[in-house]
Formats: structure tokens, C-alpha cells, sequence
């Protein structure tokens, strides 16, 4: 009997840390994730809306064409996330 009441608590230890090791994992990959993707995200983004207005700019003729893409390029474009 104390035989396997001894296996028992030997398991739950077991049970618990492995259960911490799991939620450091998460903490660790939830950093990872918020921290270095979510840059490399933005500056694909940021990268993307440069390259529109670069091709506006080539695009446009008459000075009033370049003070209206200078307006343009002070407001974030209609479909931002961060309406």
C-alpha cells in the first residue's frame, strides 16, 4: 500500500512539472510571437504601403497630382486595421 501511494505522489510531482515546463513554453512562445513577428509583420506593412506610394509618385504628372499624393501620404490608407 505505501508502495503505491509513493508511485501516486511520484506521478503527480511528475504531473506538475511537467505541467510548469508547458507554461513556460506558452509565456515563451507567446513572447516570441507578440515581440518578433508582430515587427516583421509591421514592416512588411509599412514596406507595402512605401512601395504604393513610390508608384503614385512615378504615376503622377501635374504638381497638383503630388501635393494630393503628399496629403495622401500624411493620412493611413482606408483599409488600416487602426480605423
Amino acid at each position: 500500500m505505501k508502495r503505491r501511494l509513493a508511485l501516486f505522489n511520484i506521478m503527480g510531482a511528475a504531473g506538475i512539472l511537467l505541467s510548469l515546463v508547458l507554461i513556460v513554453d506558452a509565456v515563451v512562445t507567446f513572447l516570441h510571437v507578440t515581440g518578433h513577428l508582430a515587427k516583421d509583420h509591421l514592416a512588411r506593412e509599412a514596406g507595402r504601403y512605401i512601395t504604393e506610394l513610390e508608384g503614385r509618385a512615378c504615376n503622377a504628372t501635374a504638381p497638383n497630382d503630388l501635393s494630393l499624393l503628399v496629403a495622401q501620404a500624411r493620412t493611413p490608407p482606408a483599409d488600416s486595421p487602426h480605423d
